[in-house]
C-alpha cells in the first residue's frame, strides 16, 4: 500500500498550488486595481467562507481584466483537479475495504 503514502504528499502539494494561485491572484488585482481589491473585501466580509470565495471570484470577473481571469481560471481548475482527486482518494479506499473485508 505505498500509494497510501504518496497520495498525502500529491494532495498537500495541490493545496500549495491552490494557496500559491490565490495570493497571485489577489496581488495582481492588488496591482492592477488597488481600489477594488478594498471594496471587494469590504463587500465580502459578511458572507460565509465558501460564499465569500465564489462572490469574489464573480467581482473579480467584473473588471473585466484579461490578466486578473486568467488568473481565476488557473484557479478554479486547480480547484476542480483537487475536489476530484479527492473523489478518486476516497472511492479507492471505499473500494479497498470493500475487498480486502474478511469473508466467511
Amino acid at each position: 500500500m505505498w500509494f497510501f503514502l504518496i497520495l498525502p504528499g500529491i494532495f498537500l502539494l495541490l493545496l500549495g498550488r491552490v494557496a500559491w494561485l490565490q495570493k497571485r491572484l489577489r496581488d495582481a488585482v492588488a496591482e492592477r486595481h488597488p481600489g477594488a481589491l478594498q471594496v471587494i473585501d469590504s463587500m465580502t466580509r459578511s458572507l460565509p467562507r465558501g460564499a465569500r470565495a465564489l462572490d469574489r471570484h464573480t467581482r473579480y470577473r467584473m473588471l473585466r481584466d484579461p490578466e486578473i481571469d486568467r488568473h481565476i481560471r488557473g484557479l478554479d481548475r486547480m480547484q476542480i483537479l483537487l475536489q476530484y482527486g479527492l473523489l478518486a482518494f476516497f472511492a479507492l479506499i471505499l473500494i479497498l475495504a470493500l475487498f480486502s473485508a474478511p469473508r466467511r
